[in-house]
């Protein structure tokens, strides 16, 4: 019974895919070029993430501040109100100072692919009996390989490193969509 929803659901989503495949690829194209621009300005688009970031902690920040005043300076209220500064602090260092959030979010992204890539590898080790476990090992290396290189040209590397990674995403991303409504376009032909 289950299963036979599924197919009903994934059916419609194709079906509506395919009625509306020039949108598909039109989208497709959109992604393509924000993801061109973030490749080509990626300082640009690295800046743009932080201070997006920024702009959310400070309005988290002040709604959480708020509420720490309508609830009042009770014990619990203390908390509500060091978060909320916290928040707007760091949420207006990053407004205000991009170019260091950058560098400290590029340092972050350094240490999480050393560590995905070490752990990766491990894994892959441990799976090594297993059919295809040098795909495991290869994912591993390529990820301890960008944390090396991000690493390795830190602090410059907060110059590039978050917005060639989002154009990159972004890039695939839209033409992945420019693909598959190519297909879906000339399915209904």
């Amino acid at each position: 019974m289950v299963s036979s929803e599924l197919v009903v659901t994934e059916s419609s989503l194709l079906n509506s895919l395919r009625e509306d495949s020039k949108w598909v690829v039109r989208t497709g194209i959109i992604i393509l070029l924000i993801g061109m621009v973030a490749l080509i300005a990626p300082m640009v688009a690295g800046v743009f993430i932080i201070v997006l970031v920024g702009l959310l902690l400070t309005f988290g920040g002040m709604a959480t501040t708020l509420l720490a005043l309508k609830i009042g300076y009770t014990k619990d209220g203390v908390v509500f109100i060091l978060t909320g500064a916290l928040m707007l602090l760091v949420g207006l260092y990053l407004i205000f100072q991009p170019a260091k959030g950058l560098i400290a979010i590029t340092l972050m992204l350094a240490i999480y692919f050393v560590v995905i890539g070490v752990l990766t590898i491990i894994t892959s080790i441990q799976l090594r009996p297993a059919n295809h476990w040098v795909y495991v090992l290869i994912n591993g290396l390529i990820s301890l390989l960008l944390g090396y290189f991000i690493w390795a040209e830190w602090p410059l590397s907060g110059s590039w490193a978050v917005g060639v990674f989002l154009g990159v995403q972004l890039f695939f991303s839209g033409f992945t969509f420019v693909m598959v409504g190519k297909v879906l376009q000339k399915n209904i032909k």
